[in-house]
């Protein structure tokens, strides 16, 4: 005896109840067990699509490649000053003018030990 047993996701399960075990029962249903088969339930057989192959991709790098690293720039340090200027870490004289300091290339923010100079 064939049943029919619904089951979702479009499948249906066909399950043999043979329990005689004869000639044409499978060799699973031999003991009393229910031969269980997937049918697909779909209106249009299955579509086998070939693989496409685009040409003139750039190869990719090899994956042990690391990145370059990464240089962050770090303003200049006052070493050390006197009455008419300060020298920074650099090596650049930077002159006193009142209470602000100025690099030749203009005037300087200056936080502490740090000259923040333009470039």
């Amino acid at each position: 005896m064939l049943l029919l047993r619904a089951a979702g996701f479009g499948f249906l399960w066909l399950v043999s109840l043979s329990s005689a075990g004869g000639a044409d029962a499978p060799a699973s249903a031999a003991g009393g067990a229910p031969v269980v088969q997937p049918v697909l339930r779909s209106p249009y057989p299955p579509v086998s699509v070939p693989l496409i192959v685009v040409p003139g991709n750039p190869p990719l790098p090899p994956a042990g490649t690391p990145p370059p690293p990464v240089t962050i720039a770090r303003p200049p340090v006052l070493t050390q000053c006197d009455a008419t200027g300060c020298w920074d870490s650099n090596g650049m004289r930077l002159n006193r003018i009142g209470a602000d300091l100025a690099s030749p290339r203009g005037p300087c923010n200056v936080q502490g030990n740090i000259a923040s100079c333009p470039p």
